[in-house]
This record gives structure tokens, sequence and C-alpha cells, in this order.
């Protein structure tokens, strides 16, 4: 929820909801509402909006805080909504098709319950910049996509789908006056001379956010998708110096636990060693004393013989 879980997630969550707040319309569903901020900032946008979530504590928090007219929530699994056909004009689904089994039914609810032209805004991690790049895996997904993986899900369910891409970036703003109108051109690192195109700062995006539908999109929306929300580059700064510092600490306690379990290996192998040398010392004792019989064995035959 917004100022729980640091400012990136902060970031990341409300700017979701503030490009849904142009793109959505109507009645619209929140699938996996989690603490409900998002049910109250699609009302303040003008939507009647209700939020369901698997967590009970999640929705009792959310009906305490977040109550406005125009607002509900429920406990509801997303997989089997509790809700007739064509009953929402739209349907927002951030960050939850990872978390489950069946990602197909879920968007397969989503339709159903979807009015003709209704539209589903759904985001989800990129796995290869969320995980395979910085190595990372977050025990609470259950699978996740690459662009054209992600593609392919939705439009088996949806006819027509629109592709945007999320990620966090460091930015200073300029603007005239003393209100800033316009964003403005993102430019390129004069000093690193990495060139920054809008859309794409130099790394592939760390989401994807796409609109589905049954009918054609429209090309010009209400709201222009590509855009900056603005935050406190301090507390980024200060959340990646800490990740950062939490991320070695956790790579020196890996690196020794792993050398504990070496050493124990190490040990474990000394015994084992130290054992087959007793065995083999007494095998050798024993063959000697064997030979040793069969020589005094040997000699008494030959003193009988004589």
């Amino acid at each position: 929820m917004p100022g729980h879980g640091g400012e990136g997630i902060h970031l990341e969550h409300v700017h979701r909801y503030a490009i849904a707040a142009g793109v959505v319309e109507g009645r619209v569903l929140d699938l996996g509402c989690g603490a409900g901020y998002g049910v109250r900032l699609l009302v303040a946008a003008g939507c009647r909006a209700v939020g369901i979530d698997r967590s009970s504590a999640a929705i009792q928090f959310a009906a305490l805080r977040y109550a406005a007219p125009g607002a509900s929530f429920l406990v509801a699994p997303a997989q089997a909504l509790p809700f007739a056909g064509a009953s929402f004009d739209s349907v927002v689904c951030f960050e939850l098709i990872e978390h489950v089994t069946e990602p197909e039914r879920v968007l397969r609810e989503a339709r159903r319950v979807l009015r003709p032209g209704g539209r589903l805004l759904i985001s989800t991690p990129n796995r290869p910049e969320y995980s395979e790049v910085p190595g990372y895996r977050n025990p609470f997904h259950v699978q996740e996509w690459d662009r054209e993986e992600f593609a392919a899900l939705l439009r088996a369910v949806f006819r027509h789908v629109r592709f945007w891409g999320q990620r966090l970036i460091a930015a200073s703003r300029v603007w005239e006056g003393e209100e800033g109108e316009e964003l403005g051109p993102l430019l390129p690192d004069p000093v690193a001379g990495e060139p920054v195109e809008a859309g794409s700062p130099g790394r592939g995006p760390m989401y994807h956010l796409a609109l589905c539908s049954s009918r054609p999109l429209p090309q010009r929306l209400r709201r222009r998708v590509p855009s900056v929300l603005g935050g406190r580059l301090e507390v980024l700064i200060e959340e990646h110096r800490r990740g950062q510092g939490e991320l070695s600490a956790a790579a020196q306690a890996r690196y020794e636990a792993e050398v504990t379990k070496l050493y124990g290996h190490l040990a474990h192998y000394q015994v084992q060693n130290e054992e087959l040398r007793a065995w083999a010392g007494r095998q050798q004792a024993a063959v000697d004393a064997s030979r040793a019989g069969r020589a005094a064995a040997e000699a008494e035959a030959r003193e009988a013989a004589r």
C-alpha cells in the first residue's frame, strides 16, 4: 500500500492506477485489490469500483481505510468471480496473475464479466529484467513471462492487446514558471554518453502493462499512457543503498554457509578416509596373518615329509 513497502513500490503501484484512471471507465473490477487504495483512486477518478481479494484481512482493512461512495470490497478468488456475466465496463489486474497456478482462468473470468467492448488493464513482471538479469527469484511467484509469452497468453483470450512497459528511473525535471505543465523529452546523459529514449530508459521494462479487449482499441485514449510519476529521489537512493547492503549481507551469509557446508563435507570425508585406512589396515593384517599361517603350515608339511 502507499507509504509501505518502499518508495519504489509505491511509485510503481500508484502509477498504474493513475494510468487506469484515464483508460478504464464506468463500473470497474479490481482483481487482487489488496489493501484497497487502488479502488479509492478509481472512485476519485469518477468510476464505481469493486475490489476483490482472497485475503479476508486485506478486505477488512480496505473496507475500513478506503471506504467511499461508489467503492465496495469483497472476499473472492479471481479464478471464480461471484458476478454475473457482462456486469463490468472495465477490469484492472495489477501484479496478480503471476501468483496463480491457472492464469488462463483469471483471464477468462475477466472476459466473462466484461461487457462487450469492455477493457482489461493488466500488469505483471517482465521475467528477463525482473528475475533473470539480477539472478533473483520471488518465492511468491508461480510463473513469470517475457514479452512474447505474455502476449501469447493474453491473445489466447482477447483479440486486441496493446502493450507498454514500466520501469523506475532516476530523473531531473526542469520546467518554466511556478507550475510545470509538460514533462518534455527525456534527454541523454552527457556524462555517461548513453541515450535515454522515452519509454525505454536504457534497459527493458521491469513490468509489462497491457490493455486488452474483445473489440478494437482506440488509437487515442482519454489519457496518454507513456508518462512519468514523480517520486522522492533521495528516498529511492537510500532504499537502493539499503537494498544493496542487504544483498551484500545476504551474499556474504550465503558464502559463509557454503564454506561451512564445504568444511562439513571435508570433515565427513576425512572421517571416511580414516575409517578406510583402518579398514585397509585390518584387511592387510588379515592377509599377513593368512600368509603367515600358510607359510607355517607349509613348513610343517615339509618337516613331516622328511
